[in-house]
């Protein structure tokens, strides 16, 4: 399969995309503590001034239903991982943690570019403290969704694909939930694509959304470390499979609302 990083797509006045998150996995190998990471993002970061702690609780198990018996039952501890950052000027956060880095940009998304080269400079910063020796998992995710009106909607005027009822069955659909799972034949890439129809909190009891949420992954079990360059070429490919997968699931009477 050829990956065209330079096909060029559609553009939607009315883009459906309420999050974009770029995710990468990683194990530190500089001794993760608390105060030097704070510090260090403190530092650099001065755009993302709310900061959260992180935390993740663990619980332990005694060894036997006797032994909790006797007063000496399971444990809960909590363990420090990181930190999260609120962009103080647009809807955009960013964890660092001991499992990794994670970069989210809510609606209104703005555009490739910018999304993935701000990815790119808070990774470099994650990298600087963390020092990872490689990347277990880099994933680009969009979660699309679009309003539509429920009155008379079916699966088929929605999505390219949609289910049939059992043989032999006349009944009616009710709700719909699709996950399905690629490979990327000739590339260390796998696809997840989730299709579902909800109603939507906060918005008209009339309409309900139609989500399509295509999460790009990684399929290699240990990746080197790359510079920006080779790690940017790589999320431009994802990307471009992110595209392939969202513009193929979408009749184009979707298309067409969206334009």
């Amino acid at each position: 399969m050829e990956i065209n990083t330079k096909e060029a797509f559609e553009h939607l006045g009315h883009a459906p995309i309420i999050e974009a998150v770029i995710d990468i996995r990683c194990v530190p190998q500089n001794d993760w503590r608390e105060e030097p990471v704070k510090d260090g993002l403190s530092k650099v970061l001065l755009d993302y001034s709310q900061m959260e702690t992180q935390v993740q609780g663990k619980i332990s198990l005694g060894p036997l239903p006797g032994a909790l018996a006797q007063g000496s039952g399971g444990t809960a501890t909590i363990d420090w991982e990181g930190y999260r950052l609120r962009s103080s000027t647009a809807p955009q956060l960013c964890q660092f943690t001991r499992g990794g880095f994670l970069f989210s940009r809510l609606s209104p998304y703005s555009n490739w570019a910018e999304f993935s080269k701000e990815a790119l400079r808070l990774w470099e910063v994650h990298r600087s403290i963390a020092r990872p020796a490689s990347m277990q998992r880099v994933g680009v995710r969009f979660i699309n969704r679009i309003l539509t009106p429920a009155e008379g909607l079916r699966t088929e005027d929605a999505y390219t694909s949609s289910p049939t009822a059992p043989k032999g069955l006349e009944v009616l659909l009710a709700g719909f939930l699709s996950h399905e799972t690629w490979k990327v034949p000739g590339h260390n890439y796998g696809l997840n694509l989730i299709k579902t129809i909800q109603s939507v909190p906060g918005q008209s009891p009339t309409n309900v959304g139609l989500f399509v949420d295509v999460d790009v992954f990684t399929a290699e079990d240990q990746i080197p470390v790359e510079d920006n360059g080779v790690l940017a070429r790589r999320l431009d490919e994802m990307h471009w499979l992110k595209n392939k997968a969202f513009f193929g699931s979408i009749t184009s009477s979707q298309k067409e609302r969206l334009r």
